[in-house]
């Protein structure tokens, strides 16, 4: 097989420029003044091909006069090298940390009398003068000025540059570009150098403190900066293939939350592939977005003010203000029999109906609402589907009437009476109502949060059976997001510590806490758990349950113990019980002494079964079923019902006993914090563990010391637990006759001034649920096995005898 050379290849170009494993030319797709087409060779031999102005890799093969194969058996050749290039981390805080002083200190140089020239670049290119571009961090750098920081190229040090510092939302440093000052450079901005393993950021954010709502898209920060200096925050892209990363897209759409966004990419091939790709993330991502128009032919915004700066501030704005909003199509939908106003939707004219309204507002939601009887709209907020009011559509009402004035292919008489029409207050409500006669648009509450074996995370939707991860997906009709980075590979090390510490001596007790939380994660419902932790004070069972909060809190109710406590009366409205809808985790804590639990409502919730309830201002009820683990932190456990079966299948009590009053760690709430993500692919992992038990028919397994606990509540909690213990014992062989317990029972609640005794049929059903006894006849006579007389055990001692009441064996002395 014959093998093709880089090197040799990378020669048949002007220009060519090497950044980070990648080696760039200029793209001969697009009118290239500075190299964006870039190649990088794999290992494998595979030469991978990426244009950063997002040119079509068929068009550039074609232009380059390849085909898909020839991309395979490929060698470096001299001088050029292969790259792994494994997929980028986080930036750990030493980098971050470099590059904030790297920043400060090019600020500083910025104003330095000797070196004008960066002054004097952005106020002639830009229209900025010294003063704002210090307060927005821009900075100079020079051959010599600064030696400490490591992530910058040997082309990007052989020359000047203007340094322009990529922040978030946040305004922290997160990456820079360098704009070369001297003319010579092939590359006129370079991008500093990824730390190993991870990448820097690939957009920035400037704030212009204006005070206009807008917010202008530029590819590259020269754009961004004269976008600033007309009084517009920026947010300046590097390159087309952002548009393609879904965690960015989502990051700059929480971003940019509800601000009038408009995308303004250069007037040529490339800027439109960029502007029509990164605004078709976005509005799927739930953001509108309008897309700016340069008058000009291969202008960008900067060309544009060059050619005019005293007029371009009042033509950028009168742009800004006629930018159209981009619409992303509907899937598409057939219809039997087209009508003349089906064939002008088709051609792109709506009619001018109400059906045609509710079809402009849905374009204009980007196709991302749903409307749902009882519920209301819920919107696609870019990671999770969210409920807002049905007034907050208004403000969408309005643009779409705004819009439609200048919609073509219609009469103008007639447009100008639809649109004045459509400004009445029962056709504004009418457009929203009407949204529901769009397929797609009309739902269940039911198919909300349907798949718990999915849980989405801040940047990616997790499989929790696999740990498999993948972008959000509308599809999935998720209401919620974890608020924390899911990575795999994050570790907890003082997390995993302080569960060994509560529970030394127990190794099983931290693999059943990981695959118990990893199943409560799950939403699955079916193991009916109530799980009670318990212990004395400062034993680390409500730092437990707090950490587990802390990282999954959008998917966890912290309940009051109202909500468990017995009631006298059921009736009226639950709203503690309607929140329970939806929630995966349950929490409660410290629940007062002796409290009665609401047996009834405790299986419901537990049982996989639906429950029913309404709010307090809710004219009906709502039916679901819970899917909650509901876990207890407290140092009192509630009064139950012992001889009550189905509680027993349910109820586990998970000892604490660790007593760490004067050794406690100050510290450990705000380290188990920082360790978040770690604490969470920690669930993660426990959540595909109990998938594999739950798949080969097992499930949870209770450690032996859970079920000591438990057997030890259930046995102290019967109700015939001090009339067994002093009248009689469990002895294994032994028996007494039936009517006799009945007998001495009656006389022990006499003597014991016990004011509300049990009826015979109650006294009998109690005792035979009693651990270890059993009914059944000798001789013709109905007796009660394996319980004995206290009364003759004291006549007859037997050494080595199960004289304690739950024949629980003692040792002779």
């Amino acid at each position: 097989m014959r093998t093709k050379d880089l090197a040799q290849f990378l020669a048949r170009f002007p220009e060519v420029v090497e950044e980070r494993g990648e080696y760039g030319v200029p793209c001969p797709v697009h009118d290239d003044q500075r190299p964006s087409l870039f190649f990088r060779l794999k290992e494998d031999g595979r030469l991978l091909v990426r244009c950063w102005a997002g040119c079509a890799r068929d068009a550039i093969l074609a232009a380059l006069g390849m085909r898909p194969a020839d991309l395979f058996d490929w060698t470096p050749g001299a001088g050029v090298k292969a790259s792994a290039k494994p997929v980028p981390g986080a930036l750990d805080t030493g980098a971050l940390a470099a590059l904030a002083q790297y920043v400060d200190t090019t600020n500083m140089a910025f104003l330095d009398p000797e070196h004008p020239e960066a002054r004097d670049y952005v106020a002639d290119r830009f229209g900025l003068d010294a003063e704002r571009a210090v307060d927005l961090g821009l900075g100079l750098d020079y051959p010599g000025l600064d030696d400490r920081f490591p992530y910058r190229s040997t082309g990007y040090l052989r020359h000047p540059r203007l340094t322009v510092p990529l922040c978030d939302f946040n305004g922290r440093p997160r990456g820079l570009q360098g704009r070369d000052l001297s003319g010579h450079c092939p590359a006129r901005w370079l991008s500093i150098v990824s730390p190993d393993g991870s990448a820097w950021a690939k957009y920035g954010v400037l704030r212009a403190n204006s005070g206009y709502d807008t917010v202008l898209i530029t590819e590259g920060p020269g754009d961004g900066l004269t976008g600033l200096a007309v009084g517009y925050d920026v947010v300046m892209v590097r390159g087309a293939g952002l548009a393609r990363n879904t965690a960015l897209v989502e990051e700059l759409a929480a971003g940019l939350g509800d601000r009038d966004v408009v995308l303004a990419g250069d007037r040529d091939n490339a800027g439109a592939a960029f502007t029509d790709a990164l605004a078709d993330a976005l509005v799927r991502a739930g953001v509108m977005v309008r897309k700016l128009e340069i008058p000009h032919a291969g202008d960008d915004l900067t060309d544009w003010r060059k050619r005019d700066p005293e007029a371009f501030p009042g033509q950028l704005h009168a742009a800004v203000r006629r930018a159209p909003l981009h619409i992303v199509d509907a899937a598409p939908r057939t219809e039997p029999v087209p009508t003349d106003e089906d064939q002008e939707e088709s051609a792109g004219v709506l009619p001018l109906t109400d059906l045609g309204n509710a079809e402009r507002l849905f374009r204009q939601l980007g196709g991302h609402v749903r409307m749902v009887p009882g519920a209301g709209v819920f919107k696609w907020r870019g990671r999770c589907w969210a409920q807002v009011p049905t007034e907050a559509l208004y403000a969408d009402v309005r643009r779409v009437v705004k819009n439609m004035a200048e919609e073509p292919g219609h009469e103008p008489e007639k447009l100008s009476r639809h649109v004045l029409n459509s400004q009445q207050a029962n056709k504004v409500k009418g457009m929203v109502d009407m949204l529901t006669s769009i397929p797609g648009v009309y739902a269940t509450v039911d198919q909300f949060d349907a798949r718990p074996d999915l849980l989405a995370f801040r940047n990616v939707v997790v499989d929790l059976r696999t740990g498999h991860a993948r972008p959000h997906d509308p599809a999935d009709m998720n209401t919620f997001y974890v608020d924390v980075y899911y990575n795999p590979a994050a570790q907890a090390p003082r997390w995993e510590r302080f569960l060994k510490e509560c529970h030394p001596g127990c190794e099983a007790m931290a693999a059943f806490l990981q695959m118990l939380i990893g199943y409560g994660i799950t939403g699955y419902g079916v193991e009916r758990a109530f799980i009670m932790h318990t212990g004395p004070t400062t034993n680390g069972k409500t730092t437990f349950t707090a950490a587990i909060e802390d990282v999954f809190r959008e998917a966890t109710k912290r309940a009051d113990a109202s909500l468990f406590q017995r009631r006298r009366e059921n009736g009226g409205p639950r709203a503690d019980v309607v929140g329970l809808r939806g929630r995966r985790l349950v929490i409660s804590s410290e629940w007062p002494a002796n409290m009665p639990l609401d047996q009834a409502l405790m299986k419901a919730v537990t049982g996989d079964q639906t429950i029913t309830a309404r709010g307090v201002y809710a004219r009906s009820e709502i039916t679901f079923r819970p899917v909650c683990l509901v876990q207890v932190d407290t140092n009192y456990v509630p009064d139950v019902d012992a001889t009550d079966a189905a509680l027993w299948q349910r109820v586990r009590v998970v000892p604490w006993n660790e007593d760490f009053r004067g050794r406690e760690d100050r510290h450990l709430q705000a380290t188990l914090h920082q360790e978040r993500e770690g604490i969470a692919a920690w669930a993660v992992r426990g959540a595909i563990e109990w998938f594999r038990a739950y798949d080969s028919g097992r499930g949870l397994e209770y450690p032996a010391v859970v079920e000591r606990a438990t057997a030890h509540y259930r046995d102290s909690s019967h109700p015939l637990s001090g009339f067994i213990g002093e009248e009689f014992v469990v002895q294994e062989g032994a028996h007494v006759p039936r009517t006799e317990t009945w007998e001495r029972y009656r006389s022990w609640t006499e003597e014991s001034g016990i004011r509300h005794p049990m009826t015979r049929n109650k006294f009998y059903d109690a005792l035979r649920t009693f651990p270890g006894v059993r009914e059944s006849k000798t001789k013709g006579t109905r007796v009660i096995a394996n319980l004995a007389d206290c009364r003759a055990l004291s006549r007859n001692p037997v050494d080595g005898g199960n004289p304690d009441i739950f024949g629980q064996a003692r040792t002779a002395v």
